[in-house]
């Protein structure tokens, strides 16, 4: 694993399609944005991490495969896995050295970790929907589409973050992408670095829900300026079979407005409830937060109650520009991240050995290790009290 500190990272699982290939392997790509020692250096790779064996995070090892010269080096570019067609894709992302483009990147797992990148033909262009390359999407993705909720985009001729208003669809059965209108999600249909989550347990086909992040009220956007911050007691709810936005409204022990933080989550067994966990952000770079603990705590939103939950443990570290997935059952991974309380880049070194955590969502405690074995998710104790009252 790289040294150093790596944020602005982006990660997929593709159990399905390595343990086709090969049963007891699994593995996490992810593709780090920036490394930063004492300056700012962009990675031009692809880790993957096997999950067929339990590994701390001093003793994990992945396997790197360097991308191809035609692939710009970019942050936060997003990945997820379509098993339709069993490829990783990558697309959107801030680009180090060029503008932003529409293109697609893609690879099929090779079964042994590797990451062998194409672009794939035709960008989404090509199918008269216009798409634009983003940064800050709010994105996620099932086993039958792919959804990317606005973002911003910036053309090499142009300074300023320009917000783009629009739900791009990918569908893996029909091959296509589509954009629709994301006017009900806000007054003005933009959205800028907040979570999205996909939820299958609920609606016939699954719903999408969005928190946090930024909502721009004009379409020039402030990168990382904590202005127009959405409240995290709004939840929106896209349901994928209607294709109509919903609204709720949280309570219980909401956690503050943030941007570029982490979200996760995972279903009951018996599908009586599905718990979303979010950990860190920030409201505004280069600035020490007052609240620093809202930042350092996990925070649980339980569907259907639509209540929060605060979860007492902290981290010693502010942490924003990370990744959470879940892996094993019940645990949530965090991949990278820096300390958003200073601009100076690489200042403050990270106290996770390779930048990875492990955070048992049912125990609700943090380890340095990755358990293969552990046991199925169930709901933490304070959830199921809730709903024992």
């Amino acid at each position: 694993m790289a040294s150093g500190r790596v944020h602005d990272v982006d990660v997929a699982t593709v159990g399905p399609v390595l343990q086709t290939c090969k049963p007891s392997l699994r593995m996490r790509y992810f593709l780090p944005g920036r490394e930063v020692l004492t300056q700012l250096v962009a990675v031009s790779s692809t880790v993957a991490i096997s999950l067929s064996s339990s590994w701390t995070n001093a003793t994990v090892n992945g396997v790197t495969s360097v991308k191809p010269s035609g692939y710009n080096d970019r942050r936060r570019p997003m990945l997820w896995y379509n098993p339709t067609a069993d490829m990783v894709y990558s697309y959107g992302g801030w680009p180090y050295y060029a503008g932003m483009d529409g293109s697609v990147w893609g690879f099929k797992p090779d079964g042994k970790g590797g990451a062998p990148w194409e672009r794939v033909n035709p960008p989404p262009q090509a199918s008269g929907s216009g798409l634009l390359g983003t940064f800050g999407s709010q994105f996620a993705s099932s086993s039958d589409a792919f959804y990317s909720l606005g973002g911003v985009t910036l053309f090499p001729s142009q300074s300023p973050f320009l917000s783009l208003p629009g739900l791009i669809i990918s569908d893996f059965q029909k091959n296509s992408w589509s954009n629709e209108s994301s006017l009900a999600y806000s007054s003005n249909g933009y959205g800028v670095l907040g979570e999205a989550q996909f939820v299958p347990i609920f609606g016939k086909e699954g719903v999408v829900v969005v928190l946090g992040g930024s909502l721009p009220s004009n379409q020039t956007f402030g990168y990382e300026e904590g202005v127009d911050l959405a409240d995290m007691s709004h939840v929106s709810l896209y349901d994928v079979s209607s294709g109509q936005w919903h609204v709720q409204t949280a309570s219980g022990d909401i956690p503050l407005p943030r941007t570029e933080f982490c979200m996760t989550g995972a279903p009951a067994a018996d599908g009586s409830s599905y718990e979303i966990f979010v950990y860190g952000g920030h409201r505004k770079d280069g600035v020490t937060d007052p609240v620093l603990a809202d930042f350092t705590q996990v925070f649980i939103l339980s569907l259907p109650s639509f209540v929060w939950f605060r979860v007492s443990n902290s981290t010693s570290q502010f942490r924003s520009n990370h990744d959470c997935q879940l892996v094993g059952g019940r645990q949530m991974l965090v991949i990278g991240g820096r300390d958003p309380s200073t601009l100076v880049l690489g200042s403050i070194s990270d106290n996770w050995k390779n930048g990875l955590g492990i955070f048992d969502m049912t125990d609700l405690e943090w380890t340095s290790g990755y358990d293969a074995h552990a046991a199925a998710y169930v709901p933490p104790q304070m959830v199921k009290q809730y709903y024992a009252q």
